[in-house]
């Protein structure tokens, strides 16, 4: 009886938490030249009901400091979890939150450019003074995310190069790839 109880509730929380969706996911990160950089996140979520929400969170965007929530219906707090050895951030809605509410987070990021490793015969395979940006976003949670967008800002006299790699890799079906660049603005802005 008390596993049939268990499997009942866990079959309410799933599909409560199907109901949920992140309409929109904004990403941008403000690379600094000297290394500290600054990660802002917007987000539109549809359907909001109280309780815990987990966004995921690229690895390179891992919080180094404290989570600010800049926009957030009263009663909301943050806190950064690991799921599944990948970063989250926990939000916690509060019993007042409106259907659809609009998010806004921003936090200090560390070493969200590397210097790119040389291969085992120590032949470098990109010209001297180039950086990666490894931008690996996964989500595992129950809930959709309908639309996902990452900028960049780079240092001054900065700029993107190409999109090496995305995986999974794409397939030949696909009519055009999943990932890349599709502009800079005037200030260096890259959007992936």
């Amino acid at each position: 009886m008390k596993l049939l109880i268990a499997a009942i509730a866990l079959g309410t929380a799933a599909f409560a938490a199907e109901a949920v969706q992140i309409k929109s996911y904004e990403g941008q990160i403000d690379v600094a030249a000297q290394g500290a950089s600054q990660a802002r996140i917007q987000l539109q979520v549809e359907d909001a009901a109280a309780g815990t929400l987990l966004v995921p969170l690229a690895p390179a965007l891992k919080p180094e400091g404290a989570v600010k929530l800049d926009s957030a219906p009263l009663g909301t707090t943050v806190k950064v979890v690991t799921v599944g050895e990948r970063p989250h951030l926990a939000l916690e809605l509060p019993e007042s939150v409106p259907g659809s509410v609009p998010l806004q987070l921003s936090f200090p990021v560390k070493k969200v450019l590397a210097e790119p490793k040389a291969r085992s015969s120590g032949k470098k395979t990109l010209p001297d003074k180039s950086l990666l940006l490894n931008h690996a976003f996964v989500h595992t949670q129950p809930y959709p995310i309908g639309a996902y967008r990452m900028s960049v800002v780079l240092p001054d006299g900065s700029r993107v190069h190409t999109v090496r790699e995305q995986s999974p890799k794409t397939k030949r079906s696909e009519i055009e790839p999943r990932v890349g660049l599709n502009g800079q603005d005037e200030i260096g802005r890259a959007h992936v």
